[in-house]
């Protein structure tokens, strides 16, 4: 149980670093960035889904390939969740990303949140994740109300990077 709660603890203090990095950008108050990042998985998404439905005419589909095509409804009904969702995501607090991108303060959350977990949600490191985060930098109410939003996104994201290796790299990286 120890371990289980070093690995909680590391996570705080990595959440509360991560956003002691991210500066506010208070002379930015909306943006299309959730627009832009939408319309751009879209365009990635349905090629792979496609793609999927294609292979699994010709023959057996990996496991990553089968999996796609077992939860095509699910990301199909996600993204358009997100879609619904974009004229509240306009206006809210922005922060300047280590690489420079100007974004959302849940969208660098959210991100932040999956990089450090490796993509994988569990409610006792989202709460460690999000109380260490919010020890450097408290979000507002508004942002909470739209934060499934972002992490969908994000998640929408990496489903269509790894479904695109996937497709072209069946057999492995």
């Amino acid at each position: 149980m120890s371990g289980e709660s070093s690995e909680f603890d590391t996570l705080y203090a990595k959440a509360e670093r991560i956003a002691s990095q991210l500066p506010w950008l208070p002379r930015v108050p909306s943006s299309h960035v959730f627009d832009k990042r939408v319309r751009a998985v879209r365009s990635k998404l349905f090629p792979v889904l496609a793609a999927v439905d294609a292979s699994f005419k010709k023959g057996p589909l990996t496991d990553d390939a089968r999996w796609l095509r077992d939860n095509s409804s699910l990301v199909y009904s996600e993204l358009s969740t997100v879609q619904g969702d974009l004229k509240l995501l306009r206006k809210l607090p922005h922060v300047r990303s280590s690489v420079g991108d100007v974004l959302p303060r849940i969208l660098a959350f959210a991100q932040g949140y999956f990089r450090e977990t490796s993509y994988h949600y569990q409610d006792q490191t989202f709460i460690s994740y999000c109380r260490g985060y919010q020890r450097a930098t408290p979000l507002e109410l508004r942002e909470f109300t739209v934060l499934s939003a972002g992490l969908k996104l994000v998640l929408l994201e990496e489903i269509a990077a790894r479904g695109r290796k996937a497709v072209d790299q069946p057999d492995g990286p």
